[in-house]
């Protein structure tokens, strides 16, 4: 019988019980795209802003003015967005890291 070895990823996804946000050690989390600004910021007591937009993929989107590529860092508001992946025009996993 053969186990498969969990990755760290795993392992945190298997504790949070949720893939919608993973938080890191430094200070950086992994979100869905289509996640509230609002949550965000009540979970890790962030100010991102909420007016443009309620979605943090909107968010980058709104800052942007445009619809980033996998692979996109952008910085504005003292954090730091790395897009992970994307589906057509939607935005579905992102990098936040804020800046310090």
């Amino acid at each position: 019988f053969f186990f498969k070895q969990k990755t760290a990823y795993e392992i945190r996804l298997s504790l949070v019980g949720s893939e919608m946000c993973i938080r890191d050690r430094s200070n950086m989390i992994k979100v869905d795209g289509d996640s509230s600004i609002r949550d965000i910021n009540r979970e890790y007591g962030w100010k991102l802003p909420d007016d443009e937009a309620t979605t943090i993929a909107g968010l980058i989107i709104h800052e942007t003015r445009s619809i980033p590529k996998k692979g996109g860092i952008y910085s504005f508001h003292g954090f730091r967005f790395k897009i992970l992946d994307r589906q057509r025009n939607q935005i579905t996993s992102i990098r936040i890291q804020k800046e310090i």
